[in-house]
Parts: C-alpha cells; sequence; structure tokens
C-alpha cells in the first residue's frame, strides 16, 4: 500500500510539473482575427498543465464567446491545448440606429456591422432587438425565422430579401424589385414560402411581374400583375404553383372576347375597340 502511494504521488507530481504546463492555447479556425478574438475568452490558471487541467473547462471558456456556438479542446503534448469552435452561421441580419446585428439560426446576436452583411436576409419587426452580443430573441421569432430563411435558401433565393415580422398572424417577405410575399401566420410556413419562390422563379421565366403574391392559403394562391388585375388561383394542386395563374388568366379576358366580337359582315371595317383587343389578344399568344 506504501508503496502504491508513493507510486501515485510520483505520476501526479510529474504530471503537475512544470514540464507539462500550458503554455499555448490554439484555436484552429482559418480566420486568423477570429482566432484570435475566441482566444480571449479563454483564461486558464498559471499553474495549468495538460496532463491535469479539465478540458471541459477549456470548451466552456470558448463558448463564451458570441461567435462560438460549440467547442471542443484536445491536448496536444507536451505544453499545448487546441479549441476546435463550431461558430455562428448568420441566419439574418436586424437594422438599428448604429448598425446592423447579426442573428444565427438560434436567434442569438453574435456580431453588428456597419453595413448590412451581403448575402444576409434583413428581419423588420423583432422587439425587443439584443441589447448584446450572446443575448437571444423569442424562441418564436428564432423558429419562424429559421424555418423561413432555410425554405428561401432551398429554393435557390439569394439573401438580399427582407423578412417582415411585426404582425404575427401576417408574416411577410419582400424582394428587392418590391414585390411583397404574403405568408400568413406560422402554419404551412415552410411549404407556402417554398410555393411563393416557385411562382416568383415561373413569373421571372415568362418576364413577368407582380406587385404581390398571396400564399396565405396555399391551396390557392393568388397573385397580382403590375398595373392589372387580380389573378385568382383554381382548384390547381398545390404542388403546381404556376398552375393557378395559367389557368386564371384567360377567365379574366373572356369577358374582353365577348364583347369585341360582334356580328358584322367582312366588309365592315373593324371597331377601334376590336383591333385594340386583337393585339393584346396576339401579344398573350
Amino acid at each position: 500500500m506504501l508503496l502504491l502511494s508513493v507510486c501515485v504521488g510520483v505520476a501526479w507530481g510529474f504530471a503537475s510539473s512544470s514540464y507539462f504546463r500550458v503554455d499555448t492555447i490554439v484555436v484552429d479556425t482559418p480566420d486568423k482575427a477570429q482566432a484570435a478574438y475566441i482566444a480571449q475568452y479563454i483564461h486558464l490558471p498559471t499553474d495549468a498543465t495538460t496532463l491535469t487541467y479539465p478540458l471541459s473547462h477549456v470548451a466552456e471558456a470558448a463558448e463564451r464567446c458570441p461567435l462560438v456556438r460549440s467547442a471542443v479542446a484536445s491536448r496536444h503534448l507536451p505544453r499545448t491545448i487546441i479549441v476546435t469552435p463550431t461558430l455562428r452561421e448568420p441566419m439574418c441580419s436586424v437594422e438599428e440606429a448604429d448598425g446592423f446585428t447579426v442573428l444565427d439560426t438560434e436567434g442569438v446576436a453574435f456580431g453588428k456591422y456597419p453595413q448590412r452583411p451581403a448575402s444576409v436576409p434583413l428581419v423588420r419587426g423583432i422587439a425587443p432587438v439584443p441589447d448584446k452580443y450572446g443575448a437571444r430573441v423569442h424562441p418564436w421569432y428564432a423558429g419562424t425565422l429559421a424555418t423561413c430563411t432555410s425554405a428561401m435558401r432551398s429554393a435557390g433565393m439569394a439573401g438580399d430579401y427582407a423578412v417582415d415580422v411585426t404582425n404575427h398572424h401576417l408574416i411577410a417577405v419582400y424582394m428587392p424589385s418590391g414585390l411583397e410575399c404574403k405568408i400568413g401566420e406560422t402554419d404551412s410556413l415552410a411549404r407556402k414560402v417554398a410555393l411563393c419562390a416557385r411562382i416568383i422563379a415561373d413569373l421571372h421565366q415568362k418576364g413577368e411581374q407582380a406587385e404581390y403574391i398571396d400564399v396565405r392559403v396555399p391551396e390557392r394562391p393568388v397573385w397580382k400583375p403590375r398595373s392589372a388585375t387580380i389573378i385568382a388561383g383554381s382548384s390547381a394542386p398545390p404542388d403546381d404553383a404556376t398552375q393557378p395563374a395559367k389557368t386564371a388568366k384567360p377567365a379574366d379576358e373572356k369577358p374582353k372576347h365577348a364583347a369585341a366580337k360582334p356580328k358584322k359582315p367582312k366588309t365592315v371595317p373593324k371597331h377601334p375597340i376590336k383591333a385594340q383587343n386583337e393585339d393584346d389578344d396576339d401579344q398573350g399568344d
């Protein structure tokens, strides 16, 4: 027993010796500025050694940095500890008087920029806005925005749009062109956002522009062309987002054709109104 105690004491003394005292902490990230910023949050006791100091304490210290979502620490003998962080990814930005606060997918504020970050959606209507790094927005905002931005990203939509969550019952997405996408409440949110994105892509392919798209009832989406009447959706399946607009146009134009084709002799000159309608028909074809 005495011999065992002596051996343990010697081993502990060796592990705690200055030979293993930590003198280097490496933050394993490609960005040197980020690595230096994270390292500022990691403070070890002066007598900490690589063999005896708990690695969980090192990881927890790194996770106090607003940039870090999670971290793992490992030993590199004799005197180095390596910290591998998982950084927060920007989900959206909130405009404030002194710049733009960036939120991650958990709704955590982790950075501020003087200008709106490129390819990061803007969000309006969050209250209150986090007043310090590391603070979180209400879970409803975090979940709603995460679902909305993820659906837009999956649909191939760039991040230069804005999401308005001021009214919880009338969520809206605004595109750079000024197009408003009326999403409504959070039920079937991902489905409605994806549907709206498909309608936008279809309109772009056809060279048409809309004032707004309304997918609050995804089974019957509607859209309003710029300087035109509303095109209402039919009972087309919701997975065919372009069908309502495509099938509804003739219904709106039918009264024009009916009024434009009175029975007259062929020798009678065309009425100006009819000529205009025929031009319209040619354009529509």
